[in-house]
Order: structure tokens, then C-alpha cells, then sequence
């Protein structure tokens, strides 16, 4: 029975649109009643045989095992899914994919190399599960490639004269190569094998001449009718002049005439297609060096080295170029190579670490700076770091970022230990306040430096104080033990509050300073005191260590 618009078959498939007709069929838009009315496509079959001759019951074959094939990918995203097989009515129902076929968007613009391979690169993998599945297309050409316009992939449509070789269970690429079946006369003209056997050199042959369309515009259905079997040869020269060598290599082992000459499996165009992006890369990445090197702006050397990063150059090959950034007089390389280095990380950080040996002081801090933003990645430069903290630095810039890097590595730090109790005596009270810190993140290791910590305690700034409190309970010290008097202003009234206590009042206090701050109008940067485990808990409080708020007085 004709199918029309209008008609509902399987009982919930509403027939709005006819699409076009094909060699055993008619294509139509439906909606499925049962899905809210969602569109999806209806395959009918039309016999164009005597369903008692051999072409008849080869026809229909080819139809049932189209729906076959669909149903065993039906958990690929780049095939259409399968939704109905139905045989009474001699319809299929599947997925629609809404987006434009390549032959489209050939009538619009011809593709360029880099174009071609990334579409090379996205289909080969659709032919791997489906040459994994025992099944070979044998119609791969612009027409039977759609675009997906809602995540731009390229799904493979259209398996109306597909062959799969059941009789392979679990077939392997070997026994794809191995196994091949002579094919009938159904394919594309131009598309199709010369050798017109089905396997997955066939469909790469295929690809292939796809790939030459795409690239050249020329139809090889129209050049295959005017020279035969060798039009690529005749027409080689319209493709070699759009692309580079190594492309041009790929291709032409796609269209070699003798099968045994061809690519036998999509893995193996994958791995030359990988190898020739490794070496575009390497160009890539030596063309952005060239740019760091030369004369040009700022603001495109940063962009080079950001570029550089991506591609993964290695610090090996970007981080020369970034420490001579960072050594030079230009405060906008400085930040340029400040900001890059510390998004490499660890690889920068021995590097980096040398430039605390540097006679000017100003590369000497930005060296220390960057450590300390580098955080705990940084722990290779630690000795460089014990050294910086006897830096001479006059502003004491230096010394106050080594504090703060060590202070942030912990038990790592260790050795920093004796270094970090001198600190303690420096002329800055930041520094000091952070030597504290540091020494208190070692926990009970620091157990040498309690006599210095509770010298500090004596110390005119509170940031110290507290610092020095908090580092002696966290090395282990009860600080219930340390008993400490306060003398009010206005009434001279003296208290006295155990260490711990004054801890804990100071926390209270920071915590609502915090809420206070919090309900004023704009932003502001939180910071969160470390935890020891020997501090009662202290909720949401500002970072006196970590923060803003430490000036190096």
C-alpha cells in the first residue's frame, strides 16, 4: 500500500512530510503521537521486483537487514537510532537528524585541508564501531553524511544496501582485512570500489573519494562516467594543489585502485592523521616562539604563550622564554610571565626557584612571589626558599614571601624549621606573624621552636601574639597553661585569660567582624583560617594568615 501524508502506521506515526524517494523506497517526515508529537523519519519499502525472483527477495533482504544493522548501533550517537521495525506495513522508523548534509554544505563552499581532516578524523570514528560490528556501509558519499545541528557531529545515515558479514561473531580488524565478500552492483558510481568487494577498505576507498569532492568540488560520479576507473588518477593534480604533502599521502592511499594498496582499517588512517597533527603542532609551536622572540607587542607575545600552553609545548620549550619575561625591566612582561608560569605550575618552579640568587632584588621578588602563589607545587624550591629567608632585601619582600610559600607546605618544610625561628626576631611584624604561622603547620614536629614561639608572646603586635598563640597549640602546647592578663583602657581593670581562651575570644570576635562585614553592600574576598587539629572549631572567620590584613609594619 502507498504511503501518504496524512497516514498513521504502527498506530502512532502520523505522516506530515514526504522527503524523497530511492531506490527501494520513499523517505517522510512523521510525528509520534506517543512521544508528544516528536518528528522522526519513516522508511517505506518499494518493491521494485517480482517478490518471487531472486532481485525481489534480494531487495527485501537488504531492507530488513537495514533495520537489523540500525538496531545493533543503536547505543551510537553518530548512526540513526532505530525506533520501529515495522514488517506488516514494510516501514522503518528512526531518529531524525535535524542538520544539513555535506552535500549541502558543499553547494555552499568547498572545504580546505584542515576542514577535511577534521571531518576525516570524526567519521573514521563512526566507521570503527560500525567495521567493528561486521558491518561495511558500501554508500559513504557527501549525500549520506549529515551534520548534526545540535552538537555538530557527523552522523552516517542511510544503510539501505549495508552488508553485515554475521557469520563473524566477534570480528577483529584482522579478520575484517581477511574476510571479504563479493559485493552486488548497488553503490554510488565514483564512491564506490573498483574492487567492489565488501570490506572496510571499500568504505575507506569511499571516504576517500568523499574527501576528494569536499575538497575539490569535483563530483567523482561525473569524473568516474568521462574517464572510468583512473579519473582519480587523471584529476590527482586538482587535489595535490589544495593540500600539504602529507595529507595528499593520505588521501591517495584511500583511492588506491589495487585493495591491497589501500588502508585496510580505520585505525590505521587515524594514526597517520594523529601523526601528521603532531607535526603541524611542532610547527605550530615554533612559529610562537618566534613571535615571544621577536619585536612584536605585548599583548601578542601573551597571546603566544598562552596559545603555547594549550598545545601542550612542554616546559622544556616555553619556560626559557618565560624566565627571560620575567628577568626583563617591562613591568607588562613581568605580569605577563608571572601569570603564565604560575598556570604551568610545578615544571616552572625549579627555574624559578634560581632566581632567588639574582642580584636585583625586584627579579629576586617576583621570583619569591610567584613560589608562594604557586602554593604546594612548589615544594622542589623549599631549599631555595630556606636560603630566601636571610634575603637582604631592605623592604623585606623577599623574606615575606618565602615565609608565607613555607608556611603553605607544612610537615613538607621541615627542614625550614631552625630558619623559621629566626624569622621569628625579624623587624617585620608580618614576617614575624608568618614565621609563627609556618612553624605551626609543622605540628609537633616544630616541638624546638616552643621556647621562641612563647618568647613572642610577649611581642607589641597582635598579629604576632595571636600567630604565636595558635602555633604553639598546634605543635602540641597547652596553652591552658599560659596565662595572660589584659588591663582594660578605661577603667585599668585587669582580667586574666588562660591562651586558649584567648584564642577562642579571638576567633568569636574575627567571626563577627566577618558577619558585619557581610551584611554591608559590595564584594569582598573571605579567606578561612587553617584548621589544627588542636583548635576548637572556628566557623567562618578572616584569615589574619593567609588574608590582607598583615601589613609587614
Amino acid at each position: 500500500m502507498a504511503l501518504e501524508v496524512g497516514n498513521i502506521i504502527g498506530g502512532r506515526y502520523k505522516i506530515v512530510k514526504e522527503l524523497q524517494a530511492g531506490g527501494f523506497g520513499k523517505t517522510f517526515v512523521a510525528e509520534d503521537s506517543m512521544k508528544f508529537n516528536t518528528k522522526c523519519l519513516v522508511k517505506k519499502f518499494i518493491q521494485p521486483y517480482n517478490d518471487e525472483t531472486e532481485l525481489g527477495r534480494k531487495a527485501r533482504e537488504l531492507f530488513q537487514t537495514e533495520a537489523r544493522i540500525l538496531l545493533d548501533l543503536k547505543n551510537y550517537q553518530q548512526v540513526p537510532n532505530l525506533l520501529a521495525y515495522l514488517e506488516n506495513e514494510d516501514c522503518i522508523v528512526q531518529e531524525l537528524i535535524q542538520g544539513k548534509t555535506l552535500k549541502e554544505e558543499l553547494e555552499q563552499q568547498i572545504f580546505n585541508e584542515q576542514q577535511v581532516l577534521e571531518f576525516l578524523s570524526d567519521i573514521l570514528a563512526v566507521l570503527q564501531v560500525v567495521h567493528k560490528e561486521g558491518i561495511f556501509h558500501r554508500d559513504i558519499k557527501p549525500d549520506n553524511i549529515i551534520r548534526n545541528e545540535n552538537n555538530h557531529k557527523l552522523v552516517l545515515i542511510d544503510f539501505g544496501i549495508a552488508k553485515k558479514i554475521s557469520e563473524l561473531s566477534t570480528p577483529t580488524d584482522e579478520s575484517l582485512i581477511s574476510r571479504t565478500y563479493n559485493s552486488t552492483t548497488l553503490g554510488t558510481p565514483g564512491y564506490k570500489s573498483p574492487d567492489s568487494i565488501v570490506s572496510a577498505a571499500s568504505d575507506l576507498y569511499s571516504l576517500g573519494a568523499t574527501c576528494f569532492h569536499l575538497l575539490t568540488g569535483d563530483s567523482p560520479e561525473d569524473l568516474e562516467w568521462n574517464y572510468g576507473d583512473d579519473w582519480c588518477e587523471r584529476y590527482w593534480n586538482n587535489l595535490e594543489i589544495k593540500t600539504k604533502k602529507s595529507t595528499a599521502s593520505i588521501l591517495k592511499k584511500l583511492l588506491a585502485l589495487d585493495m591491497a594498496s589501500r588502508y585496510q582499517t580505520a585505525e590505521q588512517v587515524l594514526n597517520d592523521i594523529k601523526n601528521i597533527d603532531e607535526v603541524r603542532r611542532k610547527e605550530r609551536v615554533e612559529f610562537l616562539l618566534s613571535i615571544i622572540n621577536s619585536n612584536t607587542e605585548e599583548k601578542y607575545k601573551y597571546l603566544a604563550v598562552d596559545d603555547l600552553i594549550d598545545l601542550e609545548a612542554g616546559a622544556s620549550v616555553i619556560v626559557p622564554y618565560l624566565i627571560n619575561m620575567l628577568k626583563s625591566d617591562n613591568q607588562k612582561l613581568n605580569s605577563l610571565a608571572e601569570s603564565q608560569l604560575n598556570k604551568i605550575g610545578q615544571e616552572s618552579v625549579i627555574s624559578v626557584a634560581e632566581l632567588l640568587q639574582e642580584d636585583k632584588v625586584e627579579i629576586r621578588r617576583r621570583a619569591a612571589r610567584l613560589l608562594e602563589s604557586i602554593g604546594l607545587q612548589a615544594k622542589a624550591a623549599i631549599p631555595n626558599l630556606i636560603r630566601a629567608l636571610e634575603d637582604s632585601d631592605p623592604e623585606g619582600d623577599v623574606r615575606w614571601y618565602a615565609v608565607i610559600a613555607l608556611g603553605k607546605m607544612g610537615i613538607l618544610a621541615k627542614d625550614a624549621i631552625p630558619a623559621l625561628i629566626e624569622r621569628l626576631k625579624d623587624s617585620y611584624a608580618g614576617i614575624r606573624a608568618y614565621a609563627a604561622f609556618a612553624l605551626g603547620s609543622m605540628g609537633e614536629v616544630a616541638e624546638s621552636a616552643i621556647p621562641a614561639l612563647q618568647e613572642r608572646i610577649t611581642d607589641t603586635s597582635q598579629n604576632v601574639f595571636i600567630a604565636s598563640l595558635e602555633a604553639l597549640e598546634s605543635i602540641g602546647f597547652d596553652t591552658e597553661n599560659i596565662k595572660i592578663t589584659f588591663t582594660s583602657e578605661n577603667t585599668q581593670n585587669k582580667e586574666e585569660f588562660s591562651g586558649k581562651q584567648v584564642i577562642v575570644n579571638y576567633r568569636e570576635e574575627q567571626l563577627k567582624l566577618l558577619n558585619e562585614e557581610k551584611k554591608k553592600p559590595g564584594i569582598r574576598i573571605q579567606f578561612r583560617r587553617p584548621l589544627s587539629s588542636q583548635t576548637p572549631p572556628q566557623g567562618e572567620t578572616w584569615d589574619s594568615f593567609y588574608g590582607l590584613d598583615i601589613a609587614r609594619e
